[in-house]
């Protein structure tokens, strides 16, 4: 099954990426004050956007109940707070909602939570191109992608080294250190790769003649706006609908693909102790 490219004038396929809001604040649940530390030290990557779908950071959810106002939930925490999350709610109770995580998230779901929990990915009527230009979104952070992560990741995708590529690499959490060297090796393993800024990722109405690919761990934030904002303007990903999973159109060139009974990975993410970055145990004394 081969999810066909819509035409942009189709009312089914209405961009719900062009119609965000421009705040970075969860899109239908309250920011508790801790929370807007984590947002705002994260942005770009999770500025809110519309979707048919409701999409949540569970680090705003202090108690289950405000689950239940929606049937469904698109969940965009990484690895490192979904299991902050389970820690504190160990089993759903009372939970008549379900929560979509990203698919490669699964190892910081419970089994008591199997029941309660798909999975989610974001995909592309656009198929990658090796021949296109290519952009990478990526986020200068130890936190998204390690030096070590980020060669064997280059490696994996196997860019070609005279391969025409842009990059939108911003500075998170002040680490402007690591984010130097980060771009040195990008710099490094591209020949001259020019630099995209915010405004001027924006402001290009159209990336049909790109391919995105985007670096991320997926240990803090896994759904990326960046990459949102890429898809719907046209630009090529290798993730594409597979024939189990509900399609949730989110422009007329992307949107979810949904598994609500995925396999759970049986090897399970264990949290970080010590993270400098992440006054983790400061922004979630609530749920504890």
């Amino acid at each position: 099954m081969r999810m066909e490219a819509a035409s942009p004038s189709d009312d089914e396929y209405v961009d719900w990426i062009q119609a965000r809001s421009s705040e970075p604040t969860g899109a239908a649940l309250p920011v508790p004050d801790y929370a807007n530390i984590f947002f705002h030290r994260l942005w770009p990557t999770v500025i809110d956007y519309f979707s048919p779908v409701p999409s949540t950071f569970l680090v705003q959810c202090l108690n289950l109940e405000q689950l239940n106002s929606r049937p469904e939930w698109i969940v965009r925490d990484g690895r490192i707070p979904l299991s902050h999350f389970f820690k504190a709610h160990p089993e759903p109770r009372g939970l008549k909602a379900k929560v979509y995580v990203e698919a490669t998230t699964t190892d910081a779901v419970p089994a008591a939570w199997s029941e309660n929990t798909g999975t989610y990915r974001v995909v592309s009527s656009q198929p990658a191109n090796p021949s296109l230009h290519c952009i990478l979104a990526a986020t200068g952070s130890a936190e998204f992608q390690s030096q070590a992560e980020l060669l064997r990741f280059l490696e994996s995708v196997r860019l070609e080294r005279a391969r025409e590529v842009s990059l939108f690499v911003p500075a998170l959490f002040r680490d402007f250190s690591f984010h130097c060297e980060y771009r040195i090796q990008l710099d490094r393993h591209f020949n001259r790769p020019e630099s995209l800024e915010w405004l001027q990722l924006v402001a290009k109405s159209s990336f049909k003649d790109c391919e995105a690919i985007e670096i991320n761990n997926r240990n803090i934030c896994a759904d990326n706006f960046m990459t949102h904002v890429l898809l719907s303007r046209g630009a090529g990903f290798t993730e594409q609908i597979l024939p189990h999973e509900r399609y949730v159109p989110l422009s007329p060139y992307h949107g979810y693909a949904l598994n609500p009974r995925p396999e759970f990975s049986q090897k399970k993410f264990v949290s970080y102790e010590k993270e400098p970055l992440f006054p983790w145990a400061d922004w979630f004394q609530k749920w504890e």
